[in-house]
């Protein structure tokens, strides 16, 4: 699934950035240091505990930055304006938007997982191809809270305080929108992805841990930047320029920022390390 694959953006192996072996980076401008960290959002219970140089990080921080807030599942108001937003108007169905032959691929689909499809039928294809990842990687054992929810429930625990980049909202918007325009070549490419997605996640894991952004990137972004670059660009080119702006106003002031965003924002042309160099920063492992 093309959502969970958009992790990391095509750069040449020898890039020195990529060969420094860890996710934490130490983002500097005179004495004045941003921590900059590169998670996974679902992580197995048997990859905790974490890195050490993450727990480095969050120790030395004073103010926990995050790429939304996330609801909890017992907001029934929130949740319920998250399901409004991922579906069809009343009267409009996924059923209508997808080819026949796509549609009873899908269906064959969630049959394997004792689904009926339509009861996702009034959700977008963003929506029912996160529903695609999810069950995909469950069935291989990639569930559980991720790298973003441990420190998010730690900050809380320790009263640390927690920003965010961007609203729910305009997250929630980003998936809606996904396919929108074409949306059964969409849903029959996340369908062919599903058999490898499991283990490439599972190889992708084991390269974060290892600070591996090169093995990653060869895993994950070569392909998913080619089938859908316009995709990629509102995933991660967009949104990586105006994280850029917003970790620039993180200098001058007396907080320590830790940063944390997911790992396929660090690298490549468009990636948050090249782009803070090239504005002028020093980028350095912690």
């Amino acid at each position: 699934m093309r959502l969970l694959q958009f992790s990391l953006l095509l750069l040449l192996c020898w890039h020195p950035l990529l060969q420094a072996q860890t996710s934490v980076w130490q983002v500097k401008k005179g004495d004045d240091v941003v921590l900059l960290g590169g998670t996974v959002h679902l992580l197995p219970a048997a990859e905790f505990p974490l890195p050490a140089e993450f727990e480095t990080a969050f120790a030395q921080s004073s103010v926990l930055f995050l790429e939304a807030p996330v609801p909890e599942p017992t907001d029934q108001q929130a949740m319920q304006a998250m399901m409004q937003q991922l579906q069809y108007p009343a009267g409009t169905g996924l059923k209508q938007k997808l080819s026949v032959d796509v549609y009873q691929q899908l269906a064959a689909y969630f049959k394997k997982f004792g689904t009926d499809v339509a009861a996702l039928d009034s959700f977008k294809p963003g929506f029912v191809a996160v529903q695609l990842s999810l069950l995909e990687m469950s069935a291989t054992g990639i569930s559980g809270e991720g790298v973003d929810t441990y420190f998010a429930n730690k900050a809380k625990q320790q009263q640390k305080p927690v920003r965010f980049l961007e609203t729910l909202d305009f997250q929630i918007q980003l998936i809606a929108g996904m396919g929108e325009g074409y949306e059964s070549e969409f849903i029959k490419q996340n369908l062919a992805n599903t058999a490898e997605l499991g283990p490439l996640m599972h190889q992708s894991i084991k390269a974060w841990r290892l600070g591996d952004l090169a093995k990653i990137d060869e895993l994950l972004l070569k392909d998913a930047r080619a089938e859908d670059p316009k995709l990629f660009q509102q995933m991660f080119t967009a949104r990586n320029q105006r994280w850029l702006g917003q970790i620039r106003q993180m200098f001058g002031n007396t907080d320590k920022e830790l940063v944390l965003v997911g790992a396929g924002h660090l690298p490549g042309e468009d990636g948050l390390l090249v782009l803070l160099q090239q504005a002028g920063f020093e980028v350095k492992p912690l």
